[in-house]
């Protein structure tokens, strides 16, 4: 049997969130909902906000959501990746994304296509781990992730993926978007195609944190 929730329950409740929210003076900021651009305007508008880092929120992103993850030992997890208020002047048509992990204490095991690019529709997706692709991220910290649509580029906000991980040491991981990341948009002069790079999405506010627990 459920029990109601009292005024007086309700009032602690409300009590202890305006403390939390009062003392939150450099947050690292969570999104129960990792598509919420009113909550991104919250932040945006309000100067004093930063990530545990340092870095102020920019848009249009890229995230990563759930932004803390518990795992344990010889456990597998798994974390999105999120293009986050793409301006529909400047879509995207092609993504080559570099995330670096500590390969010491996690490992890639997959990579699994959101939708944001069409990727189910396309099979412009590059989901596929290859054995030396596999080898090279476990061995360096750094993975690829690369998609394209084959339209004229998305805009808004969507998935471009899954990766999955296996936990193998204890201990704080930080996951972050390499500045090699690159994403590219299309434009035509006459009767050629052109690959425009887009320098405008912010890579450097929002950053994975996994705990891994023994």
């Amino acid at each position: 049997m459920k029990k109601k929730l009292t005024n007086k329950n309700f009032l602690f409740l409300n009590i202890i969130f305006l403390i939390f929210y009062s003392c939150e003076k450099i947050p690292n900021k969570n999104f129960n909902n990792p598509l919420d651009p009113i909550e991104a305007n919250r932040i945006i508008s309000d100067s004093t906000i930063t990530n545990k880092f340092g870095d102020r929120l920019e848009l249009p992103a890229l995230l990563f959501y759930p932004d803390t993850i518990i795992s344990s030992v010889d456990d597998f997890f798994s974390i999105g990746i999120y293009a986050f208020q793409i301006d529909s002047l400047d879509p995207i048509v092609l993504t080559d994304i570099f995330i670096d992990f500590d390969f010491r204490k996690i490992e890639v095991e997959n990579i699994i296509p959101g939708d944001f690019l069409d990727s189910e529709i396309s099979n412009a997706f590059v989901p596929d781990l290859s054995d030396n692709k596999k080898l090279l991220a476990n061995n360096t910290g750094k993975l690829q992730v690369s998609a394209m649509s084959l339209n004229h580029g998305n805009s808004g906000s969507g998935e471009i993926a899954t990766i999955v991980f296996k936990a193998n040491f204890s201990g704080e991981i930080i996951l972050g978007f390499n500045k090699s990341s690159k994403f590219l948009n299309t434009f035509k002069t006459n009767s050629n195609l052109f690959f425009n790079e887009l320098d405008s999405i912010n890579i450097d506010f929002f950053k994975g944190t996994v705990i891994v627990e023994k």
